[in-house]
């Protein structure tokens, strides 16, 4: 096993959905609950960040329920639907790190909740030898991020 990049999620969305929604909000603790869209990680995934967890990070108590926002299966589905404008999703970094950086999201705050494992590559031991796969391990371990480095957000919290 090798680890690849422990991830984070940290609070995304559209710039022209904040500019329509979010402007009148001094911070994301005032901002209704239908616009938060969360991430329903499954029952295999244990550590799985809500948004309770994020407003604990921030050093707040909110804990917005799911029901009255969007809700979405995978964490590509929720930054997608914040790409679109439909809300402010708890985004993985390394997922939503080309969105951020081209501008079609905002992170509103720089304070993230790391996820509770990393992304790690498996191999056989019969087959980690193998010119192939070496390459794509060492490729992989080169470009996954160890540390993020982001771009200084609104700050929201």
């Amino acid at each position: 096993m090798i680890r690849l990049v422990l991830d984070d999620v940290l609070p995304v969305c559209a710039p022209d959905f904040w500019q329509r929604r979010g402007n009148g909000a001094s911070s994301l603790a005032d901002v209704h609950e239908s616009l938060f869209i969360h991430t329903n990680w499954g029952p295999n995934y244990a550590s799985h960040p809500t948004w309770a967890d994020w407003f604990a990070a921030s050093g707040g108590s909110r804990a917005p329920d799911p029901s009255h926002g969007r809700r979405v299966g995978l964490s590509s589905l929720a930054i997608v639907s914040a790409r679109l404008g439909l809300g402010i999703a708890l985004g993985q970094r390394a997922m939503a790190h080309g969105d951020l950086e081209a501008g079609r999201l905002i992170a509103l705050s720089s304070v993230s909740v790391r996820l509770g494992h990393p992304y790690c590559a498996f191999m056989a031991p019969a087959k980690a030898e193998r010119a192939d796969v070496a390459g794509l391990v060492a490729l992989l371990s080169k470009t996954a991020p160890l540390a993020w480095e982001p771009r200084a957000p609104l700050d929201r919290t």
